[in-house]
């Protein structure tokens, strides 16, 4: 699921047609997914 959506503004979408998922209920849960993210790709070492 990491790879594939992607939280902007106000709602999660799919990175692969930007077509928007579902409406995000707390930006904040947005925040945490995106840092989340990043740690991930840190970690893998594609960042």
């Amino acid at each position: 699921m990491i790879r594939c959506t992607k939280c902007q503004g106000e709602g999660w979408y799919n990175v692969h047609n930007n077509e928007k998922i579902r409406d995000l209920n707390d930006f904040r849960i947005g925040i945490i997914y995106e840092i989340a993210k990043l740690k991930y790709r840190i970690k893998k070492g594609e960042v």
